[in-house]
């Protein structure tokens, strides 16, 4: 999975800013956690400038959970992949067929 997102700095001030990735695993999935980060980059941008930000992962290692008896399991559902605060928010559908 790549993503690619832009960050723009809307300040009168050049700065820098961590870019934070998580996943969430599918509704349902019994004891999983909330979030997880799975992914974080700073990025630098000058006043009222953007710069692009790239983020590739690894599905089977990035919306894996560790069940209660300690297996990392892959849960099949709709994960769901949200950039900063949430305000970016994509969907990963994972499925298997037998």
């Amino acid at each position: 999975m790549i993503y690619e997102v832009t960050v723009q700095n809307v300040g009168d001030k050049d700065g820098s800013e961590v870019v934070m990735v998580y996943s969430k695993p599918p509704d349902g999935v019994s004891g999983a956690h909330a979030k997880q980060v799975i992914g974080l980059e700073r990025v630098f941008a000058a006043a009222g400038k953007s710069n692009k930000v790239r983020f590739s992962f690894n599905a089977c290692k990035s919306l894996a959970i560790v069940d209660t008896t300690g297996y990392k399991v892959f849960p099949s559902g709709v994960h769901k992949i949200t950039v900063g605060d949430g305000g970016l928010l994509f969907f990963v559908r994972v499925s298997f067929n037998h």
